[in-house]
């Protein structure tokens, strides 16, 4: 019997190249990004970095019956160039991991110029509930909204369904979310 998973070393990403990998304080956790956010310490480490239908194409895959995507934060780049492989590959359940602080900090480390001013102003929004950078994150929350219109059913990582509503308002109100994307129903008699 032939093992029908493979891993690579490489890292999927907005375009073809290498790039560094970005950590809190060093590498090995759950949170490494090619993002590089403001409460990141380390990026010593460079990873070849090549788009999903790049990678696809070159490794001759034929076949996609499941996609996850749990990049802390690189998720939003990575919806950039997905649909065409939805299309090509007859929209594949799609497990996607949202992480609205990872793309907060991208956002502040890449307009503010001081680590620690970026610290203040995500703290201060923290408080009292405003959003400095709310026009990326709307235009990020389209991209959700626009992505998950094109299946049949969005459920939340317990199989309970998610509303367009629901889906925006999480987003802008910095809740991480699982979603599960299909075109089949989720029988939870299994």
């Amino acid at each position: 019997h032939r093992s029908r998973v493979f891993t690579y070393k490489v890292a999927i990403g907005a375009t073809n190249g290498m790039m560094a990998l970005h950590a809190r304080s060093g590498y090995g956790n759950s949170s490494t990004s090619l993002l590089d956010r403001t409460r990141d310490t380390v990026a010593t480490e460079c990873a070849e970095v090549v788009r999903f239908d790049s990678f696809l194409q070159s490794n001759g895959i034929e076949q996609v019956h499941f996609i996850k995507v749990d990049v802390e934060g690189g998720e939003f780049d990575f919806l950039n160039q997905i649909e065409d492989v939805l299309i090509q590959y007859g929209y594949p359940t799609v497990l996607l991991s949202l992480h609205y602080p990872h793309l907060n900090e991208s956002i502040y480390r890449s307009r503010v110029g001081f680590r620690w001013l970026s610290l203040l102003g995500m703290k201060l929004e923290g408080l009292f509930g405003f959003r400095m950078y709310r026009k990326e994150l709307e235009t990020n929350s389209k991209k959700i909204l626009s992505l998950a219109g094109r299946f049949n059913f969005v459920y939340d990582m317990y199989g309970r369904m998610v509303t367009p509503k629901e889906l925006k308002n999480d987003f802008l109100n910095r809740k991480n979310s699982t979603l599960i994307l299909t075109n089949r129903e989720w029988d939870q008699s299994v």
